[in-house]
Order: C-alpha cells, then structure tokens, then sequence
C-alpha cells in the first residue's frame, strides 16, 4: 500500500494480485487490475509481497506457486501500472521475502534464498537495467526485515538480535549493533524521516527507537499482539503502528510519550477492522494514515480526529 502524491491517489495490492488504485479527492477507483503471471490460470502463482515505487510508475511482485503444485519457486516481476503489463521477470528464486524500493524509484531490495540448501540475502535489482545489481549479508532467520534510507544510500537489514547497516552503491556493512537478547527483533523495521533513527518492533510486543549510530533512545509500550508495520509521518514527529490485536496506535516521538491516540477504539470503527491490521501508510501531509485489515479492508483516518 502507498500513497502517489503527485497522482493524489492511494494504491494498493492484495495476495490475489488485485491492484487498486483510488483517488484521494474523489474517493473513486481509478485503477483495478490483476498482477499475476497468468490471471486466468487457477493453478497461477499467488502475490506473496509487493511494492510501489514511490512516484507510482512500478510495482514490483514476488509471486508463488500454490502449495498444491510441485513448483516451490518465487519470481520477481516489474510491471509498468499505466498499462497495467509486466515489462520484466527476474531470474526465480527458492523463496523470498521482504520487498522494499529505494526512495529515487531506481533500485528494489529483496531478502531472498537463491535455491534449498543457501542462507537468506540481500538481492539488489536495478529498475533501470532490469537486472540484478548486487548481493550482500547472509541471514540464517526468517524473522528479518529492510528499509532504505530516505537518500536511498543506504539499507537497513535487521534480524534476530542484529541490527546492520549497508552502504547500498558499495555493497559494504557501515555499521552493526545488537539489541538485548531477552527482547529478540521479530517483526518490522522503519527509518525515521530525517534518516537519524530507527523504529524496531519487538518479540514482546513492543517498539524500540534507535539512533542509527546504535544507542538505544526510547521504548513504546501499549500493544497486546505482534506488531505488524510501522511507519514515520513525512514530519518525523509521530510513529504509527499496526499489530495483530486489531488495532492502530499513534506514538509522539518528540516528546517520547506513551500513546497520542488510539485508533479503531470505539465499536463502530473496530468493526471495519475485525481482523488484524496488517500495513500502514502515510500521505505527504501529515493529515491522513491509511490501514489494511486482514479482513480485506483498506481505512483512511484523520490522525487528528482519529
């Protein structure tokens, strides 16, 4: 899911390979297409991530085979969203996970097993030459999670207790640090707006904020479940959550406070998000946050109101 500002819309992509783009203003579909190798097929690989480049001209799927074929590999594939077409299917890996796009549109980062018997790593792919640029890290846990930078210069790889980050033209760890052992990193991982911290979502459900230098700067406390995503405003000053207890929280980081705000607190709106709220996104304006639900539910709140 992400907003396009330049198009004032909100897109988003859900495992079936159903893409939908809406207009912001007049909340009308403008887009709807499915993004699957071969949509017809009902043997056909299911969307199993996604990703939009920021300015909304690509969208890059990982798309699996159901678990009823004997076909155990993921594939990559660009597809232009103006003519709704895949222009580029990257070579297949044993599985994946983890899709992030670099802030200037040009780079995608995938966490990647290239066949059975390898470790995880960093796959770099060039949106422009259409083709692998570079690997790095190795990573034995499923449990990881990237984020580019906001210059795009460099990713953050985070898994188990380790916390490392890459110079992505390089190719080359910059810096590396560990988090307490007794609060083991699960989940997903967020750079702050002006590229000087990091938001971390922990086993215990927690949110930990560090500086990217590697001291630990503030702890958030409040979700009963996993947390699910995490997202900065475009101003840095708050930090939005969603987790498996169904709801979303609101965290002031420059006065590092508890909760601001709670969404999907009374009854009428916790009903339109039954399930877990799986991502978060924020516009550019700092007005508005978008959630997705489990429940195939896509909300849009005013984080002053709530």
């Amino acid at each position: 899911m992400a907003f396009i500002p330049e198009d004032n819309q909100l897109m988003s992509c859900s495992s079936d390979g159903r893409v939908i783009g809406w207009d912001l203003t007049t909340k009308e579909q403008v887009k709807n297409f499915k993004a699957l190798e071969d949509p017809e097929d009902p043997n056909a690989k299911y969307s199993v991530d996604c990703a939009f480049s920021p300015d909304g001209k690509w969208l890059v799927t990982m798309q699996a085979a159901k678990p009823s074929t004997t076909d155990k590999t993921t594939r990559g594939i660009l597809w232009d969203i103006t003519t709704q077409r895949p222009t580029t299917f990257f070579k297949p890996f044993r599985s994946s996970e983890q899709l992030a796009f670099s802030p200037d549109n040009n780079h995608v980062a995938l966490i990647a097993r290239p066949n059975s018997e390898g470790e995880f790593k960093v796959i770099i792919w060039d949106i422009d030459a259409r083709k692998e640029r570079c690997t790095f890290g190795t990573i034995d846990s499923i449990s990881s999670s990237i984020a580019f930078s906001p210059d795009g210069e460099q990713l953050v790889l985070a898994y188990e207790t380790t916390v490392e980050l890459w110079d992505v033209a390089k190719g080359q760890q910059v810096k590396s640090f560990e988090i307490s052992t007794k609060l083991q990193f699960l989940g997903p991982i967020a750079f702050s707006t002006d590229g000087e911290h990091l938001a971390l979502a922990l086993h215990n459900h927690s949110i930990q904020l560090w500086k990217t230098t590697g001291q630990h700067a503030e702890t958030f406390e409040g979700h009963s479940s996993t947390v699910n995503a995490v997202a900065f405003s475009p101003d840095g000053e708050r930090l939005a959550s969603t987790s498996f207890d169904s709801t979303i929280r609101l965290w002031d980081t420059t006065r590092r406070t508890e909760t601001t705000q709670q969404l999907s607190r009374d009854e009428s709106q916790r009903v339109q998000h039954q399930k877990h709220v799986q991502v978060i996104a924020f516009p550019y304006d700092n007005k508005l946050v978008a959630t997705g639900s489990y429940n195939f539910t896509i909300i849009l709140w005013n984080v002053a109101t709530g």
